[in-house]
């Protein structure tokens, strides 16, 4: 088993576990979510479960190797096919220019290739990917609901997040998101500029458990290890 991703389910039933609990706690039947980012599905497959039999959840994913994944993953769970879309795409805003042609993408625990120097993810493939604004996206699904998104960006959080201004103040959906500032940095954003846009939506921030609020400004990068990131929830309602 060389994959990380892989090897965490195999040895925990999960990845991420925090998240997982999250997710399963914040979703229910009937119910429909977003999975931005979803590599191989190794959250967007349960989501489906969660909000099965009626629900939809739509999983967004840039390179071709990890949706190639998630859809052999889904094959093997076809009660799960009219629940779960799969779509390739980069979502964003990328008026002022293309979006890139790779991300990171595995972690392969065997390879001499230490991949990205920042957080160790090997970049695979999205030349295939659309480029699409949040807003695009919900226009096209039709969506009459959304209740949740769970994004794992790797530093493009912002950007998605601003071209779905419409979709986030119409529906208001629980956010499930990764705070990782030298992620955002390098992606030209920052932990500030991310949490004030979340503000002026009306959204706090909170802890996954949903129990302890997360403080706005200075006080929230404190809340993270230098070089480390912070899984937490947006919910809306503001302070």
């Amino acid at each position: 088993m060389q994959e990380g991703i892989d090897l965490s389910i195999y040895c925990f039933g999960s990845y991420e576990p925090a998240t997982a609990r999250c997710l399963r706690r914040r979703l229910a039947p009937g119910m429909t979510a977003l999975d931005l980012g979803a590599n191989m599905g190794a959250h967007a497959l349960p989501m489906a479960r969660a909000v099965a039999p009626h629900g939809r959840v739509c999983a967004v994913e840039p390179t071709g190797w990890a949706l190639e994944k998630l859809r052999k993953n889904l094959s093997l769970n076809p009660e799960l096919k009219p629940i779960l879309e799969t779509v390739q795409a980069v979502i964003g805003d990328f008026k002022a220019g293309p979006p890139p042609k790779s991300f990171a993408a595995s972690w392969n625990l065997e390879s001499l290739d230490r991949g990205d120097e920042v957080h160790g993810g090997q970049g695979r493939d999205a030349s295939a990917a659309e480029a699409l604004a949040l807003d695009a996206l919900a226009d096209r699904s039709g969506w009459s609901r959304l209740d949740l998104v769970k994004m794992d960006l790797d530093g493009y959080e912002l950007g998605a997040l601003k071209s779905g201004r419409r979709t986030l103040e119409k529906f208001r959906p629980v956010l499930v998101l990764e705070l990782c500032p030298y992620i955002l940095r390098r992606e030209g954003a920052t932990l500030e500029e991310l949490a004030d846009f979340l503000r002026s939506l009306g959204y706090s921030l909170r802890s996954l458990s949903g129990r302890r609020r997360l403080p706005w400004g200075p006080d929230l990068a404190r809340e993270i290890p230098e070089g480390g990131s912070l899984n937490a929830l947006a919910l809306p309602g503001g302070d």
